[in-house]
């Protein structure tokens, strides 16, 4: 008994040992970032700063102020986040709820054509001319409508309502509580977690999405904040090149990597923000529907 409990704590302390290490490794980058947005760039390129920051100045996020483009980028990419994710939870929970109830008439073969659906489609092209001959490009719609149905979503959200007690369901009918009211006030309740999980899922992929407004958005005032840095870094690599001189070089260089950690830094705040408040549904959420009894 002795012997096998030594061989516990020695157990444990090598599982916490890998999982420090493990922690590190998974934090120390975003550290590096952190430090190194408030750091001298030259040390940072010189590879001098690893742990501590050094010759510490908020320069790099006072420059932010002479890129108005890239809070109006900003401002879009939260706003599309937002409603693209509310659009998207509008459109697949009562699609879902009814995909659920054994009840519904074509139920195999409508679930059949959305697993479809994720793997062949018209193409980018196709896709392009579509939303072009219905006068979306350049507008919110070529975005917000697309949304409303996304086939990985869907059905993560009807695993979730199948596993609701087919006697809740029974037990509201018998109360004379319609499908409506049952979905509103008992699935959509009982289901939570399953909605915070798509609602982080689609936040941080609309957040981080670049392809989509690269191809459909043209305009300034609506595009989004990653293709806006894509933009300015592009600008600042421009004007490295161009330099007429090596202190003009320098400064552009300067520049480029002041900016570059700053905006890093104030492109993950808002997730750094909102995954606390998440976190405690994800792995309930994440594994609805993954195992059957």
């Amino acid at each position: 008994m002795k012997k096998r409990i030594k061989q516990d704590v020695a157990t444990n302390i090598v599982i916490n040992i890998f999982l420090i290490i493990a922690g590190i490794v998974a934090l120390y980058p975003i550290w590096f970032v952190l430090i190194a947005s408030i750091s001298d760039p030259m040390l940072i390129s010189a590879g001098k700063i690893f742990i501590i920051p050094k010759n510490i100045s908020f320069k790099a996020y006072e420059m932010l102020k002479n890129y108005p483009e890239i809070w109006i980028g900003y401002r879009n990419s939260l706003f599309y986040m937002v409603a693209c994710t509310a659009v998207t939870l509008f459109g697949i929970l009562p699609a879902a709820f009814a995909l659920s109830r054994k009840a519904l008439v074509g139920r195999k073969v409508l679930n059949f054509l959305i697993v479809f659906s994720m793997y062949f489609s018209g193409g980018m092209i196709p896709t392009y001319l579509l939303h072009r001959s219905l006068g979306w490009i350049d507008t919110i719609w070529v975005l917000l409508v697309p949304s409303l149905f996304v086939a990985y979503y869907l059905i993560l959200a009807r695993s979730a309502f199948q596993e609701l007690p087919e006697a809740l369901y029974e037990a509201a009918r018998i109360d004379g509580a319609s499908d409506f009211r049952f979905f509103y006030q008992f699935a959509v309740p009982l289901s939570s977690a399953m909605i915070a999980v798509i609602a982080l899922f689609s936040g941080l992929a609309w957040w981080n999405n670049y392809a989509k407004f690269l191809i459909y958005i043209d305009n300034p005032d609506l595009q989004s904040l990653q293709v806006i840095v894509q933009q300015i870094t592009a600008k600042l690599t421009a004007s490295l090149s161009n330099a007429a001189s090596m202190s003009e070089a320098i400064q552009a260089e300067k520049t480029k990597e002041l900016l570059k950690y700053s905006i890093v830094v104030i492109t993950a705040l808002p997730f750094c923000l909102i995954y606390p408040f998440i976190q405690k549904y994800f792995n309930t959420g994440v594994m609805i529907g993954a195992v059957k009894e």
